[in-house]
């Protein structure tokens, strides 16, 4: 099965859509053809990844209800989310509630857009919330990367992130490789250091790998989003945060068996 990797947090302001982004463009940048889904209402991820959003592609919500995507440039594609998505469960619901059919739609619509452009992964993001649009992508998925602070609000964040997976998987029988990874991280504040060393050692005890690669608090970022580019599109030698997702990214290739896919040129 080709991986399908959902980034969640319970908790905002983690660096989930830009660990999403990072994740999905890394994997172009070697080669891969990658599907990004936006499963967020505010469109965060479809806001940096504009170049991605081939004219006249579905949004999240029209492909939820199995509209098709249409790919930008060099067979890649991002699915955009607008204010819509907020709704689309209740849309679709029968007597005020979903089906287990309907969260099962995010997920077909995401094997048949990859099967029919022959894509090697999907990398999807999402917002804060257990609604339908979270939950949906949670069932797609077959990897989880929890993105995290290293601080107590970070820590009751993935708390609450693996008591939702834990709901889930009993709910609709799915089970993920789950991975975390530390961003916003000051290296030389000990608190964070402690914390996230604390993560190395508890996590892995419930099942999560925990990525050696610790993102940085930098500024570039920031500039990245600000300016609606890739965190990679430095214009030199990549540095900072842009090379610490860049190393990530090899050791999520590894994790989700990437490099066993042909197109991807990440020997």
């Amino acid at each position: 099965m080709k991986p399908i990797i959902c980034v969640t947090n319970q908790k905002g302001g983690v660096g989930k859509t830009t660990t999403a982004e990072a994740v999905a463009d890394g994997m172009r940048r070697r080669g891969c053809h990658v599907l990004a889904v936006d499963c967020d209402p505010q469109g965060s991820l479809t806001a940096v990844q504009s170049a991605y959003v081939a004219d006249g592609t579905a949004s999240t919500a029209d492909f939820i209800k199995g509209r098709p995507i249409v790919l930008a440039a060099g067979r890649q594609a991002t699915v955009p989310a607008f204010e819509e998505l907020a709704y689309v469960g209740q849309e679709l619901a029968t007597d005020g509630r979903p089906t287990e059919e309907d969260f099962r739609a995010l997920g077909d619509a995401i094997h048949r857009a990859m099967d029919a452009f022959d894509l090697d992964a999907c990398v999807i993001d999402t917002h804060p919330d257990k609604d339908f649009c979270v939950v949906s992508a949670l069932v797609a998925a077959t990897h989880v990367i929890i993105p995290t602070t290293p601080d107590r609000f970070g820590a009751e964040g993935v708390r609450q992130t693996m008591d939702l997976i834990s709901d889930v998987s009993e709910q609709f029988g799915t089970s993920w490789d789950i991975g975390a990874v530390v961003t916003l991280y000051k290296p030389f504040t000990r608190l964070h250091t402690t914390i996230a060393d604390q993560l190395d050692t508890e996590l892995p005890k419930a099942g999560v790998k925990v990525f050696r690669q610790r993102i940085s608090n930098h500024v570039q970022v920031a500039e990245a989003q600000a300016e609606g580019r890739s965190l990679y599109d430095t214009g030199r030698v990549l540095h900072g945060a842009a090379a610490q997702y860049d190393w990530l990214v090899d050791d999520i290739i590894d994790w989700i068996g990437a490099r066993e896919t042909a197109s991807c040129d990440v020997s």
